[in-house]
Formats: structure tokens, sequence, C-alpha cells
């Protein structure tokens, strides 16, 4: 199969993001969380296990691996919004 033609159509902002703006705008104040994932995620053996597989897909913009520190992201949501 010949590879499929990148898309400009079907691209938006990173997922935090959006949950980022959606929070702020229906409950308030949000607080993001610190977490040892960012610090950690990188020394896992995962990532040296499947390092290979990772550089294909960076290479065919399959994932955006400048962002694999937000994989997990936590926020506390202070002041809740009666909708």
């Amino acid at each position: 199969m010949p590879p499929v033609k990148e898309s400009t159509e079907n691209q938006t902002d990173s997922f935090l993001n959006l949950t980022d703006v959606y929070l702020r705008k229906n409950n308030g104040d949000v607080e993001h969380i610190n977490d040892s994932y960012k610090k950690q995620y990188s020394k896992d053996i995962y990532w040296s296990y499947f390092d290979t597989d990772y550089g294909a897909i960076a290479k065919d913009k399959m994932e955006r691996t400048d962002q694999l520190d937000h994989r997990f992201d936590a926020c506390k949501v202070r002041v809740r919004k009666k909708i």
C-alpha cells in the first residue's frame, strides 16, 4: 500500500489542552498536580524495549512522541459550577 498523505484537516490541539480548556470553562479553578510519571517514565524498561517501534512511530508521525510525558496527567478541580 502507498503511504497515506498527511491531512491538515484532521488535526486538533492535544487532549491535555482541550481538557484544560473544558474544565476551566465548566468548573472554574483547576490545579494541575505534579506527578512522578513525568520525571520517571523515560527510565521505564518499556521505553527501552519498544525503542525501535517508537522510532518508526515518531518518524511516521503516528504519535506526538515529544509529548509522552503527558500520557498521564492529573488535576484537582476546586470549584464546580452548577450547570
